[in-house]
């Protein structure tokens, strides 16, 4: 008889080691026989379990009979379907006549159509695994199948008993090794999580109260480790107190037992914890699984298996990537086919990804509307080629949405494994960006994740623009510094409200002065837009606070840059000085351009959510009217969106109507820009727009005041 725990394996009960095979021969790949009437069920399962590595035979149909016995031999599991049943035959005689008595019978899967307690009955006394109700969803069946056709599958579960009397641990290793059970015991409480790493019990079985740490103490350290979140934890103990049986469950164990119990309940008692965590474990999945009716990885399994990839090489080869396929014109789709029209869409889009996956592919799905695939192809070139085939066959396939046929896009961001990020989020995040600017180009394109190609510099100039920028940040000269003008926004209704934007210039020092659009990107490539945006911050604030009594109702739409923003403890300091300048009820409104939200869409819905909960709203400028504009809109759900200045010269009436109608709907109030002909003020103002802004109502001026004179409505 072996001592408790003396670093030898775990001892079993003589039947489970008469099943151990010594041989080292190679398990045959698990199959499954289906011997039933429903023709498509197997059409609708075959794809993913063979993307699970189980092979998939069918046998017989309604009329026929299948051969005996060839038809059932050697595979790990066989699915009956009820109908196909004589009319005095039971489930257990078919599976005796279709089963090779020399060979060991394969797990039974039962499928009846009715809920008659006889055909539970019938299945229980054949033994099957599992029992279904037609119809049936194919994804339950899989996981069912999945899970039987798992290595180890029927063989003896394996408990692990902490327990410091060793008197008492090989009394409970012994009753359990009775019942069946693979048994490991350990005095030592010190070695736990070494003995759980090695031994990977089903259940442990540990007593309260050691010498070392308490039971619920090591139960939580044990929780702690992210292998062990799904083994259940039995505490056993003399403990007779409810509440300090309670205190001890409320760290980490499943359950109490007494250490006096029965032998015949403590089986018991662990076989049903046991059975109760594999159900849970199929109901809400497992880290490391697919999903069984989707196919797809659960969102831990694609993590873990991306961050493995980006590691185990210093140099990827060529065509090893993660691709970014997002659903084109989600808000449009659903405003034409009713809400979760574009959810459907992308549920359609993930099984027609898992259908072109090879074997050691994976694909998951990011959010709403958005999967992402990890592939290994035998160049960059392949790569490209696998994501424009998925991008046809999306556009190829007709999706049934609200009882009609609909076609849907998707735009793909291709990311190099060899482009060495930092992490895997950050290589996803390079995905998504390239997937972003496919979309901002009009979508249905791909792009690699290199940035284009920039446009050549003119050095001379730029070192101009630099030194101007660098000397009003300075203040040094104030003749050739920074200047704001203002420019107002006429409301529809609620003329009470005095909406003004802010607009930077740069004053050259001859008189000549410089829109921003003009010199801010080269502040960008010189790194000064951050200090900038600060600059022109505290200077709207410093006028806002000003004008408070002269124009209670007045705000300041302010122009800032997401690359701001999102510096660490940039919005803090936002804050800080909106409460500096007494403005708590009078906040500014920031500006943040279309293109801006954009390259920073990983960002841009957080940003916007952090800003609202410390009062201060956003408007999204420049919206154009393409799917992917109005997708980041519904994402983003901002209070202020402007059209660009050529949406009110170049857009059909009956367009813009319906365009700002859609923004409305989403709770934005929306503002026309580029208002620069009398012509247009009526036009804008038919569709629907709150506010109108351009040269033809108010051009610039240095100070925040409304001088619009007389208006004509065109």
């Amino acid at each position: 008889m072996p001592p408790a725990d003396l670093g030898v394996g775990p001892t079993s009960a003589p039947g489970a080691l008469m099943h151990s095979d010594s041989t080292n021969r190679a398990a045959p790949a698990p199959s499954v026989a289906y011997f039933g009437s429903d023709a498509d069920l197997p059409h609708r399962i075959r794809p993913l379990l063979e993307r699970a590595g189980i092979a998939l035979r069918t046998v017989g149909g309604p009329g026929e009979a299948p051969s005996v016995p060839a038809d059932a031999g050697g595979c790990t599991v066989l699915i009956l379907d009820t109908a196909l049943l004589g009319a005095d035959q039971t489930i257990k005689a078919f599976v005796d006549a279709v089963q090779p008595p020399t060979s060991r019978p394969p797990l039974l899967v039962v499928i009846a159509h009715s809920r008659a307690i006889e055909w539970r009955l019938q299945a229980m006394r054949a033994d099957a695994a599992a029992f279904f109700v037609a119809p049936l969803a194919g994804g339950e069946l899989v996981e069912r199948l999945i899970t039987l056709c798992r290595p180890g599958h029927g063989e003896a579960s394996r408990v692990l008993v902490v327990d410091d009397s060793a008197t008492q641990a090989l009394l409970t290793e012994r009753v359990l090794m009775a019942a069946g059970f693979v048994v490991r015991t350990l005095i030592d409480a010190a070695r736990v999580l070494d003995v759980v790493a090695a031994f990977a019990p089903d259940l442990i079985l540990m007593d309260l109260h050691m010498p070392l740490a308490s039971g619920a103490e090591l139960a939580a350290i044990i929780r702690d480790e992210a292998a062990c979140r799904w083994v259940p934890i039995l505490l056993y103990s003399v403990e007779r107190d409810p509440e300090r049986q309670a205190g001890a469950l409320s760290l980490g164990g499943d359950a109490f037992i007494s250490k006096s119990i029965r032998p015949a309940l403590l089986v018991r008692a662990v076989t049903h914890r046991i059975e109760v965590n594999r159900t849970l474990r199929r109901t809400f999945g497992d880290a490391d699984h697919l999903d069984a009716e989707t196919g797809l990885a659960t969102r831990r399994h694609f993590f873990s298996h991306l961050e493995r990839a980006r590691t185990e090489s210093d140099a990827p080869p060529p065509g090893q990537g993660l691709l970014v396929v997002t659903l084109e014109g989600a808000g449009r789709l659903d405003e034409q086919r009713g809400t979760g029209a574009a959810l459907l869409a992308t549920d359609r889009i993930g099984s027609l990804i898992v259908e072109r996956l090879e074997p050691a592919d994976l694909a998951v799905r990011l959010d709403d509307y958005r999967h992402a695939l990890l592939v290994r192809r035998e160049s960059d070139e392949a790569l490209r080629t696998l994501a424009e085939g998925l991008r046809a066959a999306v556009a190829a396939t007709p999706i049934q949405v609200a009882g009609s046929s609909v076609t849907s896009g998707v735009s793909v961001g291709v990311a190099l494994l060899r482009s060495n990020p930092v992490d895997a989020v950050a290589l996803i995040a390079r995905a998504a960006d390239a997937c972003d600017r496919a979309l901002a180009a009009g979508g249905g394109c791909t792009l690699a994740d290199e940035p284009p190609a920039a446009a050549p510099v003119d050095e001379v100039h730029e070192g101009r623009i630099t030194a101007m920028v660098a000397r009003a940040l300075g203040g040094a000269d104030r003749a050739s510094g920074f200047r704001l003008f203002y420019q107002p926004m006429v409301a529809v209704q609620y003329q009470e409200l005095r909406f003004v934007e802010v607009m930077l210039c740069l004053a050259a020092g001859d008189s000549a002065l410089m829109a921003a659009a003009d010199f801010l990107p080269s502040a960008e490539r010189a790194g000064r837009v951050a200090e900038i945006d600060r600059w022109v911050m505290v200077r709207a604030l410093t006028v806002l606070m000003h004008q408070c009594h002269a124009q209670p109702g007045l705000r300041l739409f302010v122009r800032q840059h997401m690359a701001s923003l999102t510096q660490d403890g940039c919005v803090a300091w936002l804050r800080a000085q909106v409460l500096a300048h007494g403005l708590s009820q009078r906040r500014p409104i920031l500006q943040l351009s279309l293109d801006d939200l954009f390259s920073h869409r990983q960002t841009g819905a957080l940003l916007v959510g952090v800003l609202r909960k410390i009062g201060i709203e956003v408007c999204v400028t420049d919206l154009t009217d393409s799917p992917a504009a109005l997708d980041l809109i519904s994402e983003i759900r901002p209070p202020f969106v402007k059209l660009a200045a050529a949406m009110a010269r170049e857009t059909k009436p009956a367009r813009l109507t319906e365009l700002v109608g859609q923004l409305t709907r989403g709770g934005a109030e929306v503002i026309a820009s580029g208002i620069d002909a009398p012509a247009l003020v009526g036009a804008v103002w038919a569709s629907g727009v709150r506010f109108a802004q351009g040269a033809a109502i108010q051009a610039p001026l240095p100070e925040p005041v409304f001088d619009l004179g007389e208006v004509e409505a065109g």
